[in-house]
């Protein structure tokens, strides 16, 4: 009897011992967090404090000077704001579920009568060697609808293909891929070869990924500028 008791003892130490190594891995494991990058496309507006549940973590950022850094989230359903630095009050607001290991990319635009914010997921997946990733988003009012053109530098656009077309404001082309190395970007009025805006040299690194937001002017409508953001390297 002696002998079951000491048995049993040790069993149930043993299993206690179990019980508290995975509690402790499961406190201790790796933390579920997603990336966010902001970009101020609201054109007219002076700086602007991108926010997260009530915390900046895009400071005064000017209109089409560059994407923010990277703001490090964890994963979940998070609220976001933008506001005029310094000020109290919102501009606009939106909520995202937010996945683990995600990235995605946040930009204040400017509609007719209100201002929004528009979240774009990021990919995951990474281009094959000699080969990059380019995606376009429309936060330009005065733009309309566009198509886009990814060619080597001196090609004849009269005879070139859009890789992606009737991209409307707001929207975001598929991550389009071309050949690694010096690519010349054109984005022209759907339907036709009319250029509303010309990247002449953009570098792509192999397997790198970029988007380019098109923006209007620093004073408004045209000519319209881009913004790239280096999403992979």
């Amino acid at each position: 009897m002696r002998n079951f008791s000491l048995q049993f003892y040790r069993a149930l130490s043993a299993l206690s011992l179990l019980a508290m190594v995975a509690a402790c891995n499961d406190s201790d494991g790796p933390e579920r967090v997603a990336r966010v990058r902001f970009l101020h496309a609201a054109q007219g507006l002076a700086a602007i404090d991108f926010r997260a549940d009530g915390a900046t973590r895009g400071a005064a950022v000017g209109y089409s000077v560059s994407w923010s850094a990277d703001a490090v989230l964890s994963a979940g359903t998070r609220s976001f704001t933008a506001r005029l630095t310094g000020g109290t009050t919102d501009l606009a607001t939106t909520a995202k579920a937010l996945a683990n290991s995600a990235s995605y990319s946040i930009a204040l635009a400017k509609r007719p009568t209100t201002d929004t914010l528009v979240v774009y997921s990021d990919t995951a997946a990474t281009p094959a060697t000699d080969k990059a990733w380019v995606r376009l988003l429309n936060v330009s009012p005065a733009a309309g609808s566009i198509d886009v053109y990814i060619t080597a530098a001196g090609a004849d656009l009269a005879t070139a293909t859009p890789q992606a077309t009737n991209l409307t404001f707001l929207s975001a082309s598929p991550y389009l891929e071309v050949a690694s190395g010096a690519q010349r970007v054109r984005l022209t009025t759907t339907g036709t070869k009319t250029v509303v805006l010309d990247i002449n040299t953009i570098a792509l690194t192999s397997r790198g990924v970029r988007s380019i937001a098109l923006l209007d002017s620093n004073t408004g409508g045209t000519p319209l500028q881009g913004v790239t953001s280096i999403e992979k390297n």
